[in-house]
C-alpha cells in the first residue's frame, strides 16, 4: 500500500504539472516517512506558499513501510517540468538524471525509480538485506 501511494503521487505530480503547464516538486524526508507534493514557483519551491499535498506511511496501513531513501541529483527533492519531465533545478530546462526513492516493509525492499528525460517511473523488488 506504501508503495503504491508514492507511485500514486509521483504520477500525480508529473500529471499535473503538465496539465496546468508549471512546475510540480515532490519533496521526501525519508525518516519521517512522508512526502509534500509543492507548486513551483519559477525558480522557487517554497514549501510554506506551494504546498499542495502531504502523503505520509502510516504504520500498518501501509504496510509497515519505511522509506529508505530518496536520491535525485544529490536531493531528496523530485522535479517536474511544465512538460512533465524530470529537471535538475526549479526553473531548469536540464533533464535530471535517473532518481529513486528505495522504501522496504513487510520483509520486502522496493526501487521506485523516476528516470532520467523521460520521467518514466518503474519500481523493482530489490534483495533484502
Amino acid at each position: 500500500a506504501g508503495l503504491r501511494a508514492i507511485v500514486a503521487d509521483i504520477t500525480t505530480a508529473q500529471s499535473e504539472a503538465l496539465a496546468y503547464q508549471e512546475g510540480r516538486a515532490v519533496r521526501f524526508y525519508p525518516e519521517e516517512g512522508r512526502w509534500v507534493i509543492i507548486r513551483v514557483q519559477g525558480t522557487t519551491i517554497d514549501e510554506s506558499t506551494g504546498r499542495l499535498f502531504e502523503g505520509r506511511l502510516n504504520g500498518i496501513d501501509s504496510g509497515d513501510a519505511a522509506i529508505n531513501s530518496a536520491d535525485f541529483n544529490g536531493s531528496t527533492t523530485l522535479i517536474f517540468d511544465e512538460m512533465g519531465g524530470p529537471v535538475i533545478a526549479a526553473g531548469s530546462n536540464q533533464p535530471a538524471p535517473t532518481g529513486a526513492i528505495v522504501i522496504s516493509g513487510s520483509g520486502q525492499r522496493f526501487r521506485i525509480e523516476v528516470q532520467g528525460y523521460t520521467g518514466r517511473v518503474v519500481v523493482t523488488r530489490e534483495a533484502t538485506p
